[in-house]
């Protein structure tokens, strides 16, 4: 008998993968989408689609079959400028409520939760699953609502369903066309004056899907894992991209300069 997974966030670039590995290993797949969304890389994958929305309590209770073998929840709301913030913690906090009591409802076995390794904010050093997480007081509202999401999605723990919490890092990989594949396609067309300062951890996409599969019979309920690559300076980083790419890499940005930009551009954005 196949196995039974219900998607969200599937034309994401995390989804797009999630859904063709999905397909590829025999499940039967339903996934939500919206009216709106591009479908270019998922038109030839047999997927009960749904229109609807993670705001549309109704769309969701129509949409997700009962008795399913797992949730997986990949949407989410990667918005940074503050217009967005309101619209980002409907997405990423109240939606992922909707999600967890209609999955309870509908009795789904198991709840995979995307997350982020931004859910334990401004932290100082390595990260693990130990590490106290800080996301609740982060500066910024992505690191705020990923936090605030993980603990909506565990609240099914004591509704009696099995929630793994899954906490990428940078993720690399096809179909990413927003996030750093647009900052590859920056690099190419020479159009990225500087590089930011600091480390941070690389892994491809392949690994995240197959983390989010496994989690389904092999995660533990009410935990969380760090889907972690190899750890990197940017510049590092970024000098086997160039490297790769034939170009020169650009500058590191000093961290005053960094964050000054960062304020710069939080302030056009309220207008």
């Amino acid at each position: 008998m196949k196995k039974t997974a219900f998607v969200t966030g599937g034309t994401g670039f995390i989804g797009i993968n999630l859904l063709h590995k999905l397909v590829a290993e025999g499940w039967e797949v339903t996934a939500l989408r919206r009216s709106t969304s591009d479908l270019t890389y998922l038109k030839s994958l047999d997927i009960n689609w749904v229109v609807g929305s993670l705001e549309d309590r109704l769309s969701l209770e129509k949409g997700m079959p009962e008795n399913l073998d797992a949730v997986f929840h990949v949407a989410g709301d990667v918005n940074s400028w503050k217009k967005q913030y309101a619209a980002q913690t409907e997405t990423n906090v109240t939606g992922t409520r909707n999600m967890v009591e209609i999955a309870v409802a509908k009795k789904a076995k198991c709840f995979v939760h995307t997350s982020s390794i931004s859910a334990w904010g401004d932290v100082r050093g390595l990260t693990t699953e130990d590490t106290p997480q800080r996301g609740d007081v982060a500066w910024g509202n992505y690191e705020k609502t990923k936090w605030a999401g993980e603990q909506e999605a565990l609240k099914g723990v004591n509704l009696g369903m099995k929630v793994v919490v899954m906490n990428p890092s940078i993720v690399l990989g096809p179909y990413d066309s927003t996030t750093w594949g647009s900052a590859f396609i920056a690099l190419q067309n020479d159009e990225a004056p500087f590089i930011p300062p600091g480390t941070s951890c690389f892994v491809h996409v392949d690994e995240v899907i197959k983390a989010h599969i496994a989690a389904v019979d092999k995660g533990r309920s009410g935990e969380k894992y760090i889907l972690g690559g190899e750890n990197a300076s940017f510049k590092v980083f970024m000098d086997e991209i160039c490297r790769l790419l034939g170009k020169k890499t650009p500058p590191v940005a000093s961290v005053f300069l960094y964050k000054f930009l960062g304020k710069v551009l939080d302030f056009v954005a309220i207008f």
